[in-house]
């Protein structure tokens, strides 16, 4: 295979630009990135993209996890793209040291802005503008599908004004708090005990206990339990109720079960 692109995605926003990349591509194999208790994984193709939100600043600990993991043929070009609706921070500057860990080069690094969804900031934002910011986003990706497909060499896309340290206090302190934050997810009384809430979980963190979801220790925060909830039952402490959801509108919630 020539092209394989790994993603990690909670509202679809990663899914769909892996997706459409991999349309203009060609030839190209989307590999989702979840919790998994196998020590190496292995890529053979000749070109390897990673597609990732951005999280105060930096990598998703699940993503930093899948690098540790991460082995890829010798010459491969390398290249990845994270998302973000405010700032990408240090967090394309963290995948680069990553993957130097591994004695893994990247060759081309790229920000793009997508839809907030990260509801305890706010509730979504008008359709209109999550519109045009997917609409440029689309543009962006027929630019870096030309340069992966020529193999072009670029300079890391990273904020200048972004200090690599504040990255690494802001990365450390989000660690912390999902410890703190997952004990405020709860479903209220609007709960159908579907289940969609333990097939979107990345990390296989929540489960049904007498009908109702139970989290556990193992949240990213990606929020997609409380995203995709049909009936909007699934509540961060008291902010999320009065708040709008969001998911990426051309993103099929079939499309973002981990555990079926």
């Amino acid at each position: 295979m020539p092209n394989e692109i790994f993603y990690f995605s909670g509202t679809g926003n990663s899914l769909a630009l892996a997706k459409s990349l991999a349309g203009k591509l060609g030839n190209a194999r989307l590999t989702r990135i979840a919790y998994t208790d196998e020590t190496e994984i292995v890529s053979t193709a000749e070109k390897v993209g990673i597609i990732y939100p951005v999280y105060a600043f930096g990598m998703p600990k699940i993503v930093k996890a899948f690098i540790s993991k991460l082995k890829v043929s010798p010459g491969s070009y390398i290249f990845a793209i994270c998302n973000y609706g405010g700032m990408s921070g240090g967090a394309m500057k963290q995948m680069q040291k990553a993957l130097a860990a591994k004695d893994i080069k990247l060759n081309a690094g790229f920000g793009l802005v997508m839809p907030s969804n990260y509801l305890p900031f706010g509730g979504a934002e008008l359709e209109e503008k999550c519109q045009k910011k997917v609409s440029r986003a689309e543009v962006r990706l027929e630019e870096i599908a030309s340069i992966v497909k020529a193999g072009e060499s670029k300079r890391i896309e990273s904020p200048w004004y972004v200090p690599y340290w504040l990255t690494a206090l802001a990365s450390k302190s989000y660690v912390k708090g999902t410890v703190k934050d997952v004990k405020k997810f709860h479903a209220d009384d609007k709960c159908i005990s579907c289940g969609l809430c333990v097939k979107v979980c990345p990390s296989a963190n929540v489960r049904l206990v007498d009908g109702r979801p139970q989290w556990g220790s193992n949240c990213e925060l990606c929020l997609a339990c409380l995203q995709w909830c049909p009936v909007h039952a699934i509540q961060i402490g008291n902010i999320s109720p009065n708040r709008k959801r969001y998911h990426h509108p051309d993103i099929k919630v079939e499309e973002m079960f981990y555990n079926k």
